[in-house]
């Protein structure tokens, strides 16, 4: 195993051709990697290990992007050139989803990246894309609010 720190500190660097495709079988194994040493337990319902976004939303996102990158104005220094991915907890306000209205959830927040390895806010720049902070969150937490088909298929096999 690779040592942690090494990994981190070449998160400066820029961010393309950072991340891979993953057959099923591999990210189940992943997943599976992860709850098997994980805090809580994997059936513990207050252990959110899995986050939905609709795909009209990351469209969205990734619309919000392109348009950023495509402007003329924009030096080549300051475009998005990746995502990170923050674990956080947000208070919910999304209207398609009144049930999580005002509740404080687990969720992941993604971060535009610029060329050399820092968030997008590190530098303020004097305009947003349609009025919209380019940050995405309120994802909906699993497994509580999701249907774990995807592991299901590990759990046939083991009994």
């Amino acid at each position: 195993m690779s040592d942690e720190k090494s990994i981190c500190s070449e998160e400066n660097n820029n961010p393309i051709g950072v991340g891979t495709r993953m057959k099923e079988d591999s990210a189940r194994i992943a997943v599976l990697n992860y709850l098997q040493n994980a805090p809580m337990g994997r059936h513990d319902e207050r252990h959110f290990f899995g986050f939905t976004f609709g795909l009209d939303t990351l469209k969205k996102f990734m619309d919000d992007i392109d348009k950023h990158n495509n402007k003329s104005t924009v030096p080549a220094n300051e475009k998005i050139e990746g995502v990170r991915i923050y674990y956080g907890k947000t208070i919910r306000e999304n209207p398609n989803l009144p049930e999580q209205k005002g509740v404080m959830l687990p969720d992941l927040i993604f971060v535009p990246v610029m060329p050399n390895g820092k968030d997008y806010y590190t530098k303020v720049l004097p305009e947003k894309l349609n009025d919209d902070d380019m940050i995405l969150g309120e994802s909906r937490p699993c497994p509580n609010q999701c249907k774990l088909e995807f592991l299901k298929k590990e759990e046939k096999k083991q009994a």
